[in-house]
């Protein structure tokens, strides 16, 4: 959802709906971008306090790749 989103914020109920997580485990999208950051560095993904995250456009091209070796669902992008 972020690399269809880029430079965009995306929230955290938008991602969760994406990701199948229900309302009571939003949190979990925390975890989540987590990892994603991990993965792509820590400036790849920014958070925007109280409206949810971005994923920044030099990290587009990274995020692809990372999609197309993962389940994008289960990674939330």
């Amino acid at each position: 959802m972020l690399t269809d989103h880029v430079g965009k914020v995306v929230s955290r109920g938008d991602l969760a709906r994406r990701a199948g997580i229900t309302a009571a485990n939003e949190r979990r999208c925390d975890s989540l971008l987590v990892g994603v950051r991990r993965t792509l560095g820590v400036d790849a993904i920014r958070t925007v306090r109280s409206r949810g995250w971005s994923l920044e456009p030099h990290a587009l091209e990274a995020a692809t790749r990372l999609l197309s070796q993962a389940d994008p669902v289960q990674i939330g992008l």
